[in-house]
């Protein structure tokens, strides 16, 4: 047993040595300045988590822990946004030879930090959620033992802020863009189809393309038509395509005014904060609920005796493991306040949710 602890560490550090290995070379390359600072974003929003943990905020109106956690997640993305403007979009003056290579240096160092912040967050996820499940400490270390109070918030903090960044990149005009190119395709496919499938001159065209491939009747419709289809679809494909350009360079010409780049970017940002706010909530309402173990007592009360006790095991069964994942979401700051005051967890209540499936 020692040796394979030891064989497995010793491939644990070859693997993370060569990864880090290399997120040094790509930060070297890329250089600071064209690289992502999720990482020190990261950094700046844990420091923030832990800092605003210290305030007397139990018992606050949920809207307050909600704005709070927004903030301490949007707080690095708006410095970014201005400091990139200073040292990259907005600068007049070309990098001097020391810029240029503290850049180089700075890059390796945040691609590195990126990759550790990964690394860091699924990995502490992963192993205060197993604490949790067994019931004890996995590691008896003193920063363990603070920042497992914080596991939870960290791993929010970084989905939030790649769902922000993510919204926030994409943009309305790039949203509805995407979305109408999608349409285009899918429409084009479909009408095609139906034209070949459905309309009668569409049909005879089938059947004159089929006789090409030596089919005739219903076969020789299918086979033209699906060859049909598929050529002109392929047509539009391409013309959609050279569409698509047109668009992206208009976006491009539009969005090259400063305002309406930012006031794009803000809107979808805003409405991305609200769709992921929205799951959170939903999701730990749904914990609350299967915690409870009553998610299916209004069924359980309308079976028989033996199938009832069947549902019934099962419920307790998922019970069990809704109320170790309840308790984990009470390990950190955040997420403890916004469950505690989730409304959908209060009306998904036994009461509420029985009223609904008795």
């Amino acid at each position: 047993m020692p040796e394979d602890s030891s064989l497995l560490i010793i491939i644990l550090l070859s693997v993370g040595g060569g990864l880090a290995l290399i997120g040094l070379i790509y930060g070297a390359i890329r250089k600071f300045t064209h690289l992502t600072w999720i990482g020190w974003q990261l950094i700046l929003a844990f420091g923030l988590d832990i800092a605003v943990s210290y305030l007397p905020l139990d018992g606050q109106n949920i809207a307050v822990h909600l704005l709070l956690f927004t903030a301490v997640v949007a707080l690095p993305l708006i410095i970014e946004y201005f400091l990139r403007g200073a040292l990259v979009n907005n600068r007049l003056t070309k990098q001097g030879t020391g810029e240029k290579v503290l850049d180089h240096l700075f890059g390796a160092l945040t691609a590195l930090l990126a990759m550790v912040m990964f690394f860091v967050s699924i990995g502490g996820f992963g192993l205060g959620i197993a604490e949790t499940f067994m019931g004890k400490a996995l590691i008896e270390h003193p920063i363990w033992t603070f920042f497992s109070k914080y596991v939870l918030d960290f791993f929010l903090i970084a989905i939030f802020m790649l769902v922000i960044r993510a919204g926030c990149r994409l943009g309305v005009l790039k949203l509805l863009y995407f979305v109408l190119i999608v349409l285009l395709v899918l429409g084009s496919f479909f009408g095609f189809l139906l034209l070949f499938s459905q309309v009668q001159g569409g049909i005879g065209f089938s059947e004159w393309i089929g006789g090409w491939f030596g089919f005739e009747g219903v076969l020789g419709a299918i086979v033209g038509c699906a060859v049909a289809t598929l050529f002109f679809s392929l047509v539009a494909f391409i013309l959609i395509m050279l569409l698509s350009k047109l668009i992206d360079w208009s976006i491009q010409r539009v969005n090259s005014h400063k305002a309406i780049e930012f006031v794009d970017a803000l809107l979808l940002g805003v409405v991305y904060t609200a769709a992921f706010l929205v799951v959170f909530l939903g999701v730990q309402g749904l914990i609350s609920v299967l915690a409870s173990g009553n998610l299916l007592s209004g069924i359980v009360e309308n079976l028989g005796p033996d199938a009832g006790e069947s549902v019934g095991a099962i419920s307790g069964q998922v019970a069990a493991v809704a109320q170790k994942l309840a308790a984990f979401a009470q390990t950190s700051p955040f997420s403890r306040w916004i469950y505690l005051g989730n409304p959908l967890r209060q009306w998904l209540s036994l009461d509420g949710f029985g009223g609904l499936i008795g």
